[in-house]
């Protein structure tokens, strides 16, 4: 069973996803670089967007997938990024 952790302890790879909280609300997020440093973006199943609550605070490990859906999944793509900077990130 997963359980909430500080976000300073969450994955650091590019593309990893969890269940983000900042404090008010709760999203799945991708990692992406967005002028070179890590962001937490909406993961909506394709690219990465903004996220337009505050910085996330605390983060949970995604559940594994069912075993199959007979669907594809969509897949972000490496650097995918959305064109505007999250809440509490200026833009460099």
């Amino acid at each position: 069973m997963s359980v909430w952790q500080p976000i300073d302890t969450a994955p650091d790879k590019e593309g990893s996803r969890a269940l983000l909280f900042d404090g008010k609300d709760q999203f799945v997020g991708v990692l992406t670089r967005y002028n070179r440093h890590g962001q937490w973006r909406l993961w909506t199943g394709d690219r990465p967007a903004p996220w337009g609550g505050q910085k996330p605070t605390h983060w949970m490990a995604l559940p594994e997938p069912p075993e199959s859906t007979g669907r594809s999944e969509a897949k972000p793509e490496a650097g995918a990024a959305a064109a505007e900077p999250t809440p509490g990130e200026a833009r460099r």
